[in-house]
């Protein structure tokens, strides 16, 4: 079976990219070189901050996301995907460049995940940036079956935000800080009635293997996905 190429909206944030890249290859049920999925990356780290530009405090991203999507389409891209939880609130402005191939759309892939994987699950906390959490990217794809709970106002700023955008956070190359802070949140969540967790930003998986409740890895989630749209076997 041919797999469809594969084009990765990358650059929101680089290491994530990188981190998704890698989840692909580590997926795919490939016994030699040709049978790895194809996959053209463009780790676009000029996209404009995406929750600066929804909290109105930066550039709009979407003219650079399309750039980005134009330019994947034009390297033979079938199938698109963007490992970014927060760009996905300026959807509706980039997907008429989607236009001529597949997009695999992150959360709806995870709602998808839930009722395959986690059907007993009925709260979920959410860790995720002040823009996702804003833009109610989730709290509309999953909030008529779900009861959503983020982390209160300061663990927000002072743990969330501070570990994915702090000078020593995982946006920086860091792992061992925002690892310890994050906990607090983490607990905090599973003290507020999380039954699971949600890495509602790419970063977060870096950092974050294993909690006293399932985390949901939203990388490794649109990794599967897309592995499946493109036709690529995956290991189990």
């Amino acid at each position: 079976m041919t797999h469809k190429t594969i084009g990765i909206i990358g650059g929101a944030g680089p290491l994530a990219t990188v981190d998704f890249e890698r989840r692909l290859l580590a997926l795919a049920n490939a016994a030699s070189d040709q049978e790895f999925p194809i996959i053209i990356t463009f780790n676009n780290s000029q996209i404009p901050d995406r929750t600066k530009a929804i909290l109105d405090r930066g550039s709009n991203p979407t003219k650079e996301i399309i750039r980005t999507i134009e330019t994947l389409k034009h390297a033979g891209a079938e199938i698109l995907c963007f490992p970014c939880n927060t760009s996905h609130a300026f959807y509706e402005e980039f997907a008429p460049a989607l236009q001529g191939v597949e997009f695999v759309h992150l959360p709806r892939a995870v709602k998808e995940y839930m009722k395959t994987y986690l059907p007993d699950i009925k709260t979920i906390g959410i860790l995720c940036t002040e823009g996702t959490r804003l833009s109610g990217v989730y709290d509309r794809k999953l909030g008529k079956e779900y009861a959503i709970i983020y982390p209160k106002e300061t663990t927000q700023t002072h743990c969330v935000s501070q570990a994915i955008y702090g000078k020593r956070g995982i946006k920086a190359g860091y792992t061992t800080e925002p690892r310890a802070i994050l906990k607090e949140a983490v607990d905090e969540l599973v003290e507020l009635g999380a039954e699971a967790i949600l890495l509602g930003c790419t970063e977060l998986p870096l950092v974050l293997k294993k909690a006293r409740v399932p985390l949901i890895d939203t990388s490794e989630v649109l990794a599967k996905a897309v592995l499946a749209r493109a036709s690529v076997p995956r290991s189990s």
